[in-house]
């Protein structure tokens, strides 16, 4: 009797994890729109040497790791480096950690994911209310498996050291690791994320996608 107990209370668990989880993901897929003026907008450019800098790498970054070639395992580099507790959210999961970002993008080649049209740079700018802090805007448009077409935002949040921020010499840029990458947000469709009991879902799903990549994955 207790058994059986247990296994109807986890039946209805599971079962309220797939409600969550699929309202989640079907709000990110049906629940607005990327106009063409926005897919097509010329991409953003800086006068500032330094936010070109920067840009160029995220540039390169963002095209890596939505045409399979994944996240490099390093976490530390001269031009950028993920936070010990960097994030990475979209509507279907939450990795914490730049081990389980990579596991997610390492994932992702499985599916084939090519650009329709590369990544474009919409915006790079401070936070505001934010110390030191920026964020950069990416218009995605791919295709998965070779026959599912998805536009999204990507919105990645920046922490700054002052020193590389404040220098035009090259040889300090390349000795210091100053700009860390926080967060990452993917919003299918320019959607925004569903959270409290959504975030626990999707976060779920981020546990059990590193724990399987990292088994079932070459």
């Amino acid at each position: 009797m207790y058994l059986f107990v247990v296994a109807r209370g986890l039946n209805r668990i599971v079962a309220a994890h797939v409600v969550v989880s699929t309202t989640s993901i079907l709000y990110g897929a049906f629940g607005g729109s990327l106009s063409d003026e926005i897919m097509e907008a010329e991409s953003f450019s800086h006068d500032d040497p330094w936010a070109s800098w920067v840009t160029s790498q995220l540039d390169e970054l963002v095209n890596n790791m939505y045409s399979g070639r994944g996240i490099p395992r390093k976490k530390d580099g001269p031009i950028l480096r993920f936070d010990p507790n960097a994030t990475f959210e979209d509507p279907a999961v939450v990795c914490l950690g730049h081990d389980e970002i990579i596991e997610c993008f390492r994932a992702l080649k499985v599916t084939n994911p090519q650009h329709i049209s590369p990544p474009r740079l919409l915006q790079f700018a401070p936070r505001k209310n934010h110390k030191n802090a920026w964020s950069a805007t990416y218009a995605l448009d791919q295709r998965y498996g070779g026959f599912l077409s998805v536009r999204s935002l990507l919105v990645i949040h920046l922490d700054v050291m002052d020193e590389t921020k404040n220098t035009g010499d090259e040889t300090d840029k390349a000795n210091h690791n100053a700009v860390l990458i926080k967060k990452i947000e993917e919003r299918w469709n320019g959607v925004a994320l569903l959270g409290n009991i959504f975030w626990y879902s999707r976060r779920l799903n981020g546990t059990t996608s590193y724990a399987l990549t990292s088994l079932l994955v070459n």
